[in-house]
């Protein structure tokens, strides 16, 4: 019945994730969510109660198997356990499930930790982002409308920070690209720098969009005879407006004389680093997934300088070109260059505005209340539920062999050897420790594979409606991570399991059979 249970509401739940955008983000996230995590609990009991059922037939077939053997030890120890198979039931689903729970717990933290990862990197881009203030200066001298066009004296002052590694510059600002009018965010940078900037996600998309922004700036002075703005679109945009590479697009820019330019794809990436293409605020449309679209600042500035003049503005100053508006920064990891950055970006010369610490961001989310609730309970629930389980199962070991001490004491005292007394014994337990082991390792498996994905939390640290909220759980895909220490976990209970083994054949290996069999003791 739970089986049963279990398979109807993963049923429900592909179902309802599959309407897609029939039902909102909130609706999917307290609708899916919920069923994706019990479901698996369910399935996980139906497993157990049909190994319980099974278990006593596979053991007598084992037994029947090894009887047909030429040893006896391997009879013997599937005979006992056969004949009995209550306490190596229980002893093997104890184990059972707190390796499962142990190995889960130890793969969500991984998980947990490399998302918090994933949408830090996601959301910052780069060590440090800002906006440039309208009132901004370099040095002692404002801004002026010829360097506001020039995003390489903004780059040669930012990088002569102490700590920065490298800087990048450029123009950020939204419109809509196509015939079908998809909104998307548009990225005009330095291409000779952006790359070594900002951090890609993808590591594929670092290395193919080194060769693209090399194309970007090559192609600055055909872009201006052609009126095409070579661009590198993301895989939303591609897909969207269907594009391929060489395919020409319209892109509209808000806010600006020249609104309308024409581009040219040369390239695709997975995502656009900086590029908020899942959780943005667009206009007053609402919380949307949009595109996105990198191109060269002075590629673009250019042809927009050239349709201006084309169309009767020939005074450069009366245009009202894009300017450069946002910087990039990569930073030394060491405490005393964030600590240069963070007070020079805040200072009067450098000023940036709306600025993004991915360092500041990264330690803000491992602090979310939530993430460290669950990891609590999580880590305090599974050690209890591991030793207890250990415990539990080294003195019913123990117990056990204590109460046959009588049996194996006949069997010597019929002339078998200790060495096969110890090794019925030693086959017996590991019958159930092996079992234990291997189920555990399913159960674990299997539950990390189900449950992870919709446990996992996602946030911004940013004051989000209870739509986008909901959404955003939805938003960034949660690939699960084997942890490092997870074959070291696993060598520490054999090694539990070997320790404990040690002790049961020391218990009944050296039997006094006199003290044993004594007449007053039968």
């Amino acid at each position: 019945i739970a089986g049963v249970v279990a398979l109807v509401g993963y049923g429900i739940s592909l179902y309802l994730t599959g309407l897609g955008s029939v039902l909102q983000g909130d609706a999917k996230a307290l609708i899916t969510t919920p069923l994706s995590i019990i479901a698996p609990f369910f399935l996980v009991i139906g497993c157990m109660l049909l190994f319980l059922r099974v278990f006593p037939l596979l053991l007598r077939l084992a037994s029947h198997i090894a009887a047909r053997g030429r040893g006896a030890v391997a009879m013997l120890a599937f005979a006992q356990v056969s004949r009995s198979p209550r306490q190596p039931l229980r002893m093997t689903m104890l184990l059972a499930l707190s390796i499962a729970f142990t190995l889960f717990t130890l793969v969500y933290m991984a998980t947990q930790a490399q998302h918090i990862q994933d949408i830090v990197t996601y959301q910052a881009g780069a060590d440090f982002s800002g906006d440039i203030p309208n009132n901004a200066s370099l040095g002692s001298n404002a801004i002026s409308n010829a360097n506001s066009h020039d995003p390489t004296t903004l780059i040669q002052h930012y990088s002569a920070v102490p700590g920065v590694v490298s800087a990048s510059a450029g123009f950020v600002g939204q419109g809509t690209a196509g015939n079908a009018a998809l909104p998307i965010i548009l990225r005009a940078v330095d291409a000779n720098t952006f790359g070594s900037t900002v951090i890609w996600s993808v590591e594929k998309d670092h290395q193919t969009t080194n060769v693209l922004l090399k194309e970007l700036a090559s192609k600055q002075q055909s872009a201006v005879k052609t009126l095409l703005i070579p661009a590198i679109v993301d895989t939303t945009t591609m897909q969207r407006l269907h594009l391929k590479v060489g395919s020409t697009f319209k892109l509209k820019v808000d806010n600006q004389v020249v609104s309308i330019v024409q581009g040219i794809v040369v390239g695709s990436v997975s995502h656009v680093p900086t590029v908020n293409d899942r959780t943005t605020q667009f206009g007053t449309q609402g919380f949307m997934s949009v595109g996105g679209i990198l191109v060269d600042y002075k590629t673009y500035l250019n042809v927009n300088l050239q349709v201006a003049k084309a169309s009767g503005v020939s005074s450069f100053a009366q245009l009202n070109m894009p300017t450069v508006n946002h910087v990039w920064l990569r930073s030394r990891d060491d405490a005393a260059s964030l600590g240069s950055i963070r007070t020079t970006i805040n200072k009067p010369g450098l000023t940036l505005q709306n600025i993004v610490d991915r360092r500041a961001l990264l330690a803000t989310l491992n602090a979310d209340p939530p993430y460290l609730i669950l990891s609590g309970i999580l880590r305090i629930g599974t050690v209890t539920a591991l030793f207890l389980a250990l415990l539990g199962n080294l003195l019913a070991s123990w117990l056990t062999a204590r109460t046959r001490l009588g049996n194996f004491a006949v069997m010597r005292a019929l002339g078998t050897s200790p060495s096969r007394v110890a090794s019925i014994l030693m086959w017996e337990q590991a019958i159930v420790y092996v079992i234990g082991l291997l189920l555990g390792v399913a159960f674990g498996a299997l539950l990390s594979a189900t449950v992870i994905p919709s446990l996992t939390l996602s946030s911004l640290n940013t004051n989000l409606s209870s739509a986008q909220f909901f959404d955003l759980q939805t938003a960034f895909p949660t690939p699960i991570v084997v942890p490092p220490t997870l074959p070291l976990a696993l060598v520490v209970l054999i090694a539990i399991y070997v320790v404990a083994l040690l002790m049961m054949v020391r218990v009944v290996s050296r039997p006094s059979l006199g003290q044993t069999l004594r007449l007053n003791e039968d």
